[in-house]
């Protein structure tokens, strides 16, 4: 509860999911595929850097439309 707390999107995965999100905090591409499962209704993907796996450069929506980002976002720091 803790966590959901902290970032209440995580009110809306299951305790399982939440669980194996929160596990997955230090590789951020590996939290994707859970976007879909209620962190974000409209985001389905993002891209990463080929080489700094941290760093997102583009994301999806469902309807497959991209929006590429000015600047690198960092995926660094806790997952919430």
């Amino acid at each position: 509860e803790t966590k959901r707390a902290e970032f209440p999107r995580f009110y809306f995965v299951s305790d399982p999911t939440l669980l194996e999100i929160l596990s997955l905090g230090s590789d951020p591409p590996s939290v994707v595929p859970h976007f879909q499962s209620g962190l974000f209704d409209s985001l389905t993907n993002v891209t990463f850097d080929r080489v700094d796996k941290t760093r997102m450069t583009e994301m999806f929506s469902q309807q497959s439309e991209k929006v590429e980002f000015e600047r690198p976002v960092d995926a660094k720091g806790n997952i919430e």
